[in-house]
């Protein structure tokens, strides 16, 4: 990806109600090749057999990036969306080819569903996060390295070694 992705806000509604319980905003530069699934190919007699399909995986993207704006039909403050926008927006600052990892990283953090986890936590994604960059031979130093940058970010804090927390 080349960092071209458009913005999205998710929406969902009461029929009966007719109002809305929950509305999100995902920013463009959190959108990374994870979160992308490619279509298989329309067949050579279709229309558009030249065109590719894309789905974009809700759950590849970290809970921490999705901005909530309204959540179960209550409106989030101004201010509280504002002060979410600015923390991620530190991710433009990522190059696009590393910001991946650091998302990937993340949402592997939010998996473990712990506030206090250890590096031998985080080693158990090794596979995963190999075959979602399978060029990088060094996956346990990756996720180190992204470790090190969350809590930089002030997403995470390093309480002694190999252990860590979540803010």
């Amino acid at each position: 990806m080349n960092g071209d992705a458009p913005n999205f806000i998710t929406l969902q509604y009461s029929r009966e109600k007719q109002e809305v319980n929950n509305l999100v905003l995902i920013p463009d530069f959190v959108i990374t090749e994870s979160c992308i699934e490619v279509r298989s190919p329309l067949s050579k007699k279709a229309v558009r057999h030249d065109y590719v399909g894309c789905n974009i995986l809700l759950h590849a993207i970290p809970v921490d990036v999705r901005i909530q704006m309204i959540t179960d039909g209550k409106v989030i403050s101004r201010n509280f969306v504002r002060h979410a926008f600015k923390k991620i927006t530190q991710f433009k600052d990522i190059k696009v080819s590393q910001r991946g990892w650091t998302l990937d990283v993340l949402n592997c953090v939010r998996l473990l569903k712990k506030v206090n986890f250890s590096l031998a936590d985080m080693y158990r994604f090794e596979e995963y996060l190999q075959s979602q960059h399978p060029s990088n031979h060094h996956i346990q130093a990756k996720i180190r390295q992204q470790l090190q940058v969350l809590r930089d970010m002030g997403f995470l804090a390093f309480d002694s070694r190999g252990q860590y927390r979540v803010l």
